[in-house]
């Protein structure tokens, strides 16, 4: 409950420091967070706003309107149709690229490819004596059902329990249907703390970290060309000005894992991931986050 504190103390401080909101003319639509929990849901909200406002085309920023929970599944069929969404942040595949309008900027700069895992104490044994990603092929990991990381786990042949529910993976893993779900290197610790109470046999585990080149995008429907050039714009300045590191500094979701620890003792197994959009430049260090930013091999 501490980070959530946290959270909504930084999301007053940047909406009434950052820039004239509008009352009730230009309207955005997105989903209500998938729980009380998710900070993330927070983190791109601030993130879509301050590039608007970056882009310099919203003297008046818009309303935001959270129309109702969804899986990621049915956020992508409301961004094609246009009904009830405007924009939303997905995780980065091809699949998207075919039916959405991609603003290619990995949100957290990458760093959710890089994945610590949440694991149930029972599975601890097992996972210490894990060596390669061929005895992790002997465990089952949590995904979500509609999540590109299901497909890339898939193609690494590592097996995964799916649920279209986001909470639902957390008693997932807490009755021992999986042993670890893997977690972007920023998400595990909040995760864990805000939900000890409500599921006891997790842990975080820290000796192994799997990483695959792999981001989050905002989404618009292909129709919303002016949306989707905003953004662009307004992040192309944030990650060019340093603006963009400064507020992943700051913000609860990911002011914890700065300065990045040295993950040089940690186990690293790294997969493929066929499913990256080809407009990705997980090379491109001014945009992503490089393996030797954590004293690691590529």
């Amino acid at each position: 409950m501490k980070e959530l504190c946290k959270t909504v103390a930084f999301a007053v401080i940047i909406f009434f420091t950052s820039g004239a909101y509008s009352a009730n003319k230009e309207v955005l639509k997105v989903p209500k967070s998938r729980s009380v929990f998710d900070i993330s849901h927070v983190f791109h909200i601030q993130l879509m706003m301050n590039a608007l406002e970056r882009s310099g085309d919203y003297p008046i920023l818009p309303r935001l309107e959270e129309t109702f929970e969804m899986s990621m599944g049915r956020a992508e069929q409301e961004l094609k149709s246009g009904g009830k969404l405007d924009i939303y942040w997905l995780g980065a595949s091809k699949a998207n690229t075919k039916g959405l309008r991609a603003i290619h900027y990995p949100t957290t700069k990458g760093l959710i490819g890089y994945r610590k895992f949440l694991i149930n104490k029972a599975s601890k044994a097992k996972l210490d004596k894990v060596q390669s990603t061929e005895m992790l092929s002997q465990l089952t990991a949590c995904q979500g059902s509609h999540w590109p990381d299901t497909r890339i786990l898939g193609q690494a042949s590592l097996p995964v329990v799916t649920s279209t529910d986001y909470e639902t993976l957390f008693k997932l893993l807490d009755r021992g249907r999986c042993d670890y779900f893997p977690r972007g290197y920023h998400d595990v610790l909040g995760e864990l703390e805000t939900r000890q109470g409500l599921y006891p046999n997790l842990m975080q585990y820290d000796r192994i970290m799997l990483h695959y080149p792999y981001a989050v995008y905002f989404y618009t429907s292909v129709e919303n060309e002016a949306l989707a050039r905003s953004m662009e714009k307004g992040l192309e300045r944030m990650f060019r000005s340093g603006d963009m590191e400064r507020f992943m500094q700051l913000h609860p979701l990911t002011s914890d894992i700065f300065p990045l620890s040295d993950e040089s003792a940690t186990l690293i197994l790294k997969i493929d991931n066929h499913d990256l959009p080809d407009e990705s430049e997980p090379n491109n260090a001014m945009f992503w986050l490089q393996p030797s930013d954590f004293n690691f091999n590529n």
